[in-house]
This record gives C-alpha cells, sequence and structure tokens, in this order.
C-alpha cells in the first residue's frame, strides 16, 4: 500500500518564494560579475587609449620641434661641402688672430668683439642694428672686427667687394651699405661701390683678381674656434693682434650683448 504524500498550500508557496530569491540572487550576481569585468575591460581599454595618446603628442611635438629647428635655424648653419674648410681643433680656445683686419671704432677700446658674418645671412642683417647701438652706447669703450664666414656660396661676391673696398679704407662704409640695402649681386655692388667713393678702376680690378686667400684665412680663423653658423661673436680684449674673450651666437637680445660686454670689462 503505497504512502501518498500531500503538501499543504502554505508549504509550497513558501518553497516557490525561496526559490524564486535564490534565483534573482544568483542572476543579480552574474549582473555584478559581468559589470565588474566590462569595467575593469573598460578601464584597461581607457588606460590603454590614455597611454597611445600620450605617445602620439610626444612624437607629434618631437617631429614638429625638430621640423621648425630645420625650417628656421638660429643661427644661418653651414652645411657640410668639400669646398669648405674641414673644421680644425683650436690652438688656443675662444682665440681670434685679427692683426691685419679693419677695426671699426678706437683702436684702443677695452673690448673688441669680433663679428663673424655673411651678407646673404637674415639673422646676420637681423643682428646689425644691434651692433650698431653697441658701438653708440659703448662709445670709445668697444670697436668691432668684422671677419666674413661664407654659409651661402652665392655670398662670396659681397665677401670679395667689402674686401676691395677696405683695401681703399671703406671697408665699414661698403659692410654697412650691403647689409642695409641687401644688394649682394655683382652690378649692385658696383653701384654701392661708387656711392662710397671707391676709385672704380681700382675697385674692378680688385674684384676680378678675387680675395681668396684673405676669405679662406678668414674661414679657417673661425672654423678653428668652432664656429659654425653666422652669425657668432667673440667678445674680449685685445692681446696682441688677437682677441681672447667670450662667444656668443646668434642675433640675439641686445641684454645679452651688454651683460657679456660688461663682463668682460670687469
Amino acid at each position: 500500500m503505497s504512502e501518498h504524500v500531500t503538501v499543504a498550500k502554505g508549504d509550497e508557496g513558501a518553497s516557490s518564494a525561496l526559490y524564486a530569491i535564490a534565483l534573482a540572487v544568483l542572476v543579480g550576481c552574474a549582473v555584478i560579475a559581468s559589470a565588474v569585468w566590462f569595467s575593469a575591460g573598460g578601464i584597461s581599454g581607457a588606460l590603454s587609449s590614455l597611454d597611445q595618446t600620450i605617445m602620439a603628442k610626444n612624437l607629434v611635438v618631437g617631429t614638429g620641434t625638430a621640423a621648425a629647428a630645420a625650417q628656421n635655424p638660429t643661427p644661418t648653419q653651414q652645411q657640410p661641402s668639400a669646398a669648405q674648410p674641414s673644421a680644425a681643433q683650436p690652438s688656443a680656445p675662444n682665440t681670434v688672430d685679427v692683426s691685419g683686419r679693419d677695426i671699426l671704432g678706437s683702436a684702443d677700446a677695452q673690448i673688441t668683439m669680433v663679428e663673424f658674418s655673411e651678407f646673404q645671412c637674415p639673422y646676420c642683417t637681423r643682428a646689425h642694428p644691434t651692433v650698431k647701438q653697441l658701438l653708440s652706447d659703448y662709445d670709445g669703450k668697444l670697436n668691432l672686427v668684422h671677419m666674413n664666414f661664407i654659409v651661402h656660396p652665392t655670398a662670396t661676391t659681397s665677401s670679395v667687394s667689402v674686401e676691395c673696398a677696405g683695401d681703399q679704407d671703406k671697408y665699414y662704409e661698403m659692410h654697412d651699405k650691403i647689409f642695409t640695402t641687401q644688394i649682394t649681386d655683382a652690378d649692385g655692388l658696383k653701384g654701392l661701390a661708387a656711392e662710397v667713393g671707391l676709385d672704380m678702376a681700382t675697385y674692378n680690378a680688385c674684384m676680378s683678381a678675387g680675395k681668396s686667400a684673405e676669405l679662406a684665412a678668414q674661414q679657417s680663423a673661425a672654423s678653428a674656434i668652432g664656429v659654425r653658423g653666422t652669425p657668432t661673436f667673440l667678445i674680449g680684449k685685445m692681446q696682441n693682434g688677437k682677441v681672447v674673450g667670450e662667444i656668443l651666437v646668434g642675433a640675439q637680445p641686445i641684454e645679452n650683448f651688454k651683460a657679456l660686454i660688461d663682463a668682460q670689462m670687469g
């Protein structure tokens, strides 16, 4: 005789309720676990994205800086060329022999500023008014010696021209004319030569002969103290025809020049 067990309706309802609660708890856990997993993935993805963004920014900034430097160098950089003299190690650091060079200003000035520049260098043109102002502000205490340092081969003609003007004691008159007008072609330079009062027959003969030895000597003197671009300045004191001092590179603010001049004056 089989035994029939009857479950009371109240007990059946209680069991269903417990089952429902257990199921809800399980589903809730699953949802929370999924949320945590996706959140972790989202955080990881965000961090990865941030890393990539920072790396990309660094690459862009680095490339931009390099590109800007390449397009807008200060000073104008000398490009390697077989026609240019190789850099030599200086026998005496920051010392340049300027004996025989034309001097602008008092020969007895306490400080001499040697300017390595060329007439087709835009930064040299920019620095020219600063140089003139310094000579005025330090009148009698500062003089100038210009040295041709050719970066652009086409600047050779104007460099020869100013040297030929120097043969007639008009070096700095021609120097200033070229920088002011930015005339560097042969015919235009003849016009400037006439304006500063040069004997044209002598000037023309000098231009035909060229000044290759003089220009090569100036180029070598610059390379010997590490000059690689224009304008570069050596500011110091004259000692037996040689200037010993400190180097300032580029068309810098006048205050930077004055700080170095004052320091050299002691």
